[in-house]
């Protein structure tokens, strides 16, 4: 059965990595359900939508009520270039399946919206009237109705201002179900008690928690968990949460009692468990392998030296006066310097200890396009790379958002082995197909990234534009999805990725003072907005019945170009 997913306008390059996430905890697989390759390319030149077919309704319910950057899931009807030819689509679609959706019983809407399109009162209703031969014969109700019915309009950016211009694709069905986007702005930054300077923003911590299949009956940990913003996210979708830190501060809170657990108590969420711990220590500080294989996820975004400096106990002097017995029990010890490629290979160590089998790592790393490669990222044998996407914030800077899950047991005799493995560098073997992950970064990819705007902002295609540009896009998605990695990947790129990242964001081991400030926020998590509304940045949609209903609101999405690219994306 197919289904429309209508996308927010927000974190556009993480959306099909969260659908994939949900369809796998959904027990689906992702390859079955879309091509990836051709969504990219879609999303790339701006386009909201995605078809998918799925197994049954209850997997698109669980894709509307789980997703955050997804707006609303349709029960795909009819789509077509056209009203008309939607309609006959419409007309062709199975009765058996719109009887129970038109019952007497049950009321109804139809809206009609659009994107990058602003339809009058009388135009809606027009374009109502084509559906009239549907037999609705339930009590209309604008709000909140039993069957909530679509006609979205897809235009291409380029004259919005003309008169009678015709749209790219039409698209009817029923809703299933709205996201869960209520939940980024109703528990925003900007509401929270306590917060510091590296708190994620909430859209992207409940993207992340997604990622890692964060739900009732998790044991979710986060090895930096700072002020705890993610586990925040993580604890919104009733998974139990555990957290660790080197830094006692933002465990211990402000002089004003405000601290960790302040957020959980302003949203009613259970406490976390917070353990001062030093993660390049993890194995040392939970002896006998009592947390081996007991976490079902792993979400972090680890510190870089942009706002806050990575540290890790010892000392930077070569003679350390040891501490007395009658010291320790409340000895703090002295911390110095961590080093980025040693916390990413340390992270990576701790997730293949700590996390079952088939159970998730996601963290966030900064970087620049000329180190965003395969080669600069840590491998493990034990771990796989089944997510990877990369958000443009400058010129020269972006994030990424690594997902990996675990596929084999760990062997702590092996520990200096699997050392040695990640500090080589993710080799072509440990990646799954589906995770877009460059071997060498093209002027072309750092470009198509950089169109998408900073932290998630709209996508925007310049001016020029052409059907043919948008078939050669549909086109190379197979070529894409069939292109291979090589090897002759080595340490040195990942410490060149882990340096570039520190001086392009200005930062140092101590986190000094960012010559990219926006860069640095946006990495570290706490720059991004909020995303409020999952409303296409405005996108009204005039739901109404027959009588005519408000205006509707003008969209300020960003671009698709013709019905070629869509023919890549929908057959």
């Amino acid at each position: 059965m197919q289904y429309l997913l209508q996308f927010a306008v927000s974190h556009e390059l993480f959306r099909c990595e969260e659908v994939d996430a949900i369809l796998v905890r959904a027990g689906v697989d992702p390859a079955t359900a879309y091509d990836v390759g051709a969504a990219r390319k879609a999303f790339d030149l701006g386009s909201p939508f995605l078809i998918c077919d799925l197994p049954s309704e209850a997997v698109a319910r669980e894709l509307s009520e789980r997703a955050i950057l997804v707006k609303r899931v349709l029960e795909l009807w009819g789509t077509a270039p056209t009203v008309d030819q939607t309609v006959e689509a419409v007309k062709a679609f199975p009765e058996e399946r719109l009887r129970p959706h038109l019952a007497e019983d049950r009321s109804w809407s139809v809206a009609v919206a659009g994107v990058r399109c602003k339809r009058s009162s009388e135009e809606q209703q027009e374009i109502r009237k084509h559906f009239a031969f549907l037999p609705l014969l339930g009590p209309v109700r604008c709000k909140e109705p039993d069957t909530a019915l679509y006609c979205l309009e897809e235009f291409a950016a380029e004259g919005y201002f003309e008169e009678g211009r015709m749209p790219l694709r039409v698209y009817f069905g029923r809703e299933v179900g709205q996201s869960n986007r209520r939940l980024v702005g109703a528990r925003s930054l900007s509401t929270r008690a306590y917060l510091g300077p590296t708190s994620m923003d909430n859209e992207l911590s409940l993207v992340m928690a997604n990622m890692v299949h964060a739900g009732p009956g998790t044991l979710i940990l986060d090895p930096f968990v700072g002020t705890g913003s993610i586990l925040v996210a993580a604890a919104q979708f009733g998974a139990v949460c555990v957290g660790t830190d080197i830094d006692p501060r933002p465990l211990h809170g402000r002089g004003d009692g405000a601290n960790i657990f302040s957020n959980f108590d302003q949203f009613g969420l259970p406490h976390p468990d917070v353990v001062r711990s030093d993660n390049a220590l993890f194995a040392g500080h939970f002896k006998g392998g009592i947390v081996d294989g007991l976490f079902d996820g792993i979400v972090t975004d680890p510190p870089y030296g942009i706002r806050a400096g990575a540290r890790r106990t010892g000392s930077r002097r070569a003679n350390v006066t040891p501490v007395r017995p009658e010291q320790r029990a409340d000895h703090v010890p002295m911390t110095r310097p961590y080093a980025v490629e040693d916390v990413l290979v340390d992270l990576l160590d701790v997730a293949a200890r700590a996390l079952r089998r088939g159970r998730r790592l996601c963290y966030l790393m900064p970087g620049t396009y000329e180190t965003c490669t395969r080669a600069s990222l840590p491998g493990h044998p034990c771990l796989r790379l089944v997510a990877h996407s990369v958000q443009g914030l400058t010129k020269t800077t972006c994030r990424r958002l690594v997902t990996m899950v675990k596929v084999a047991e760990y062997d702590p005799a092996q520990r200096a082995a699997y050392e040695a493995h990640s500090r080589r560098g993710l080799t072509a073997a440990e990646v799954d197909p589906r995770a877009a992950v460059p071997d060498r970064p093209t002027e072309e990819w750092k470009q198509s990234l950089l169109r998408r705007g900073k932290l998630g902002g709209t996508s925007w295609v310049p001016a020029g534009d052409t059907a043919a540009a948008m078939a050669q896009a549909a086109a190379a998605a197979a070529a894409d999805a069939a292109a291979g990695g090589g090897e002759g990947d080595t340490a040195a790129a990942m410490a060149q990725a882990a340096a570039s990242a520190d001086a392009a964001a200005g930062g140092g081991g101590e986190g000094g003072s960012g010559a990219l400030p926006a860069a640095a926020d946006a990495a570290g998590g706490g720059g991004g907005g909020e995303g409020g509304s999952g409303a296409l940045n405005g996108a009204g949609d005039g739901a109404a019945a027959l009588p005519p209903p408000p205006p509707q609101e003008e969209s300020a999405s960003a671009d698709a170009e013709t019905n070629a690219a869509h023919a890549g994306v929908h057959q």
